[in-house]
């Protein structure tokens, strides 16, 4: 994903999806209007302070913005806050298939303990 891309997604939010001008995100970022074009046409770096305040006024992750072909899953993992993150892309066949064969070879596996704890609480030896 480059600078251009990314811009090119936050220009496709503004016009499209939120239907803002450049003048109401400039005016909601403090810069003139001429500032804020010179953000989009490349002319002044997009800086990350930049790319969060946009984010925020377009009400969009910003990694939406970055690449929209990932989408973020969030986990409560165990952390010292308990606000894990992990991010994903989305899923494509292969990914599907491998994760339907593995919850297959659980299931197979689950099984087959079933059927060993219900021998054994028969009291049966292997």
């Amino acid at each position: 994903m480059t600078v251009k891309n990314i811009i090119d997604q936050i220009i496709e939010w503004r016009m499209s999806k939120r239907q803002y001008s450049q003048s109401y995100l400039a005016q909601r970022m403090g810069m003139t209007q001429k500032a804020y074009s010179k953000i989009e046409t490349g002319e002044t770096k997009l800086t990350v302070y930049h790319l969060i305040q946009i984010g925020e006024i377009l009400e969009v992750e910003i990694n939406e913005l970055i690449d929209p072909e990932i989408s973020a899953v969030y986990y409560g993992h165990h952390t010292h806050n308990e606000k894990g993150i992990a991010m994903t892309k989305k899923p494509n066949d292969d990914l599907i298939e491998l994760c339907e064969k593995q919850i297959a070879s659980k299931d197979r596996e689950i099984d087959m303990l079933h059927k060993y704890i219900a021998r054994l609480e028969k009291g049966e030896n292997q």
